[in-house]
């Protein structure tokens, strides 16, 4: 059914709900969890993965790279 699930987050107050939907869905079939956490950016200096833009068009980009990753 499903091999991969990927899940994107913001720690709202529906991320648990989600995150256990995606899980059940998953264990339905013996698939995965993948998850995308998206926030704001911070002043704290840069990580790996971060993207200092509020270009949409970059933004759509950077999601689109994570995605084919999975």
């Amino acid at each position: 059914m499903y091999e991969r699930v990927l899940v994107a987050v913001d720690h709202s107050g529906i991320t648990d709900r989600v995150l256990e939907a995606a899980r059940g869905l998953a264990q339905l079939s013996g698939g995965e969890v993948r998850v995308l956490h998206v926030r704001e950016l911070q002043p704290v200096g840069k990580f790996a993965g971060a993207i200092d833009t509020e270009d949409t068009e970059e933004v759509q980009q950077a999601v689109d790279a994570a995605v084919d990753q999975f």
